[in-house]
């Protein structure tokens, strides 16, 4: 049988060492065994080692080989056979003394490799498939304005830090007084807003997603409050907006097909959360809500 090609003794590695090498072990291992179909031992899935009783299979050993002729410029030689089985030994035992260690479980760089592995894997199987013309027809026309440009504001806003000026403010505006000198006859607070069309991000840098989203469909010439907050009560008036033109099926596709694949695979994360929350036993101390 083919032994360990190994000078170094085992003495000579650190803890330190084990444990990075066995962050990379543990998340190839993973990674390999989720991202390919699992060895099929009843149909006749060979073994070629065994290190403490857990088998190296032919598949496995394949992979390796694949991964050494792939970077050779030469034929395989019973050298390279033998350093492929010697990195598929090696890992084994770096996963195995990282189960011993306990790594997975204390180790945070180690815990988040597995993590990332199984994330990779699990919105890989996913991404295999594309959708069909029916279903981003029927995606589009649920979201219809999903994939237009945002509207572009131009805004003026005033702050009015007291009920009273709040309320000055409001009359004068209902009377029909325009907004600018509304705002000066009432003391209210003009806000330092550009002059100019802004994207809604940028207008929710400004005012606040609260008030960005009072005013995100409402039509030029509309103006908006009093929206309170503990700093006073706010008024908007959207001078201008600016509305791209709604993209065709075909012109959105691209974008359309993408945002249909991201949107699947969440889906494809989150019901593989549920079947392992379903299968788990999961208890929460009232203690540590409470805190």
């Amino acid at each position: 049988m083919a032994q360990l090609d190994d000078a170094k003794s085992p003495t000579a590695l650190s803890e330190k060492w084990i444990s990075l090498a066995a962050a990379t072990g543990l998340a190839f291992a993973i990674w390999s065994a989720l991202g390919s179909p699992l060895p099929n031992f009843e149909g006749g899935e060979v073994a070629i080692a065994y290190v403490n009783d857990v088998s190296i299979t032919q598949e496995e050993y394949a992979r390796a080989l694949e991964a050494i002729r792939a970077d050779a410029t030469h034929a395989l030689t019973q050298i390279d056979r033998q350093r492929a089985l010697d990195v598929l030994v090696r890992e084994e035992l770096l996963v195995q003394r990282a189960e011993q260690m306990g790594i997975v479980k204390t180790d945070r760089t180690i815990r988040k490799a597995i993590v990332d592995a199984m994330m990779i894997s699990i919105r890989t199987e996913e991404r295999a498939s594309d959708p069909t013309d029916a279903e981003l027809k029927e995606f589009w026309e649920k979201a219809p304005g999903l994939f237009q440009k945002p509207a572009a504001l131009t805004l003026r806003a005033a702050r009015a830090p007291t009920p009273q000026i709040a309320s000055m403010l409001e009359e004068d505006l209902r009377a029909g007084t325009g907004f600018e000198e509304a705002v000066t006859n009432s003391n209210a607070i003009m806000l330092p807003l550009p002059l100019a069309p802004l994207a809604l991000s940028k207008v929710q840098d400004y005012l606040g997603p609260t008030l960005t989203a009072r005013i995100t469909n409402h039509k030029a010439g509309d103006i908006v409050g009093p929206v309170h907050s503990p700093n006073g009560s706010y008024f908007v008036w959207l001078m201008a907006r600016e509305d791209s033109p709604q993209k065709s099926f075909e012109e959105g596709r691209p974008v359309l097909a993408k945002e249909w694949r991201r949107r699947r695979e969440v889906e494809a994360v989150l019901a593989y959360f549920a079947r392992l929350k379903q299968a788990a036993s999961i208890t929460v101390t009232d203690e540590a809500l409470n805190e």
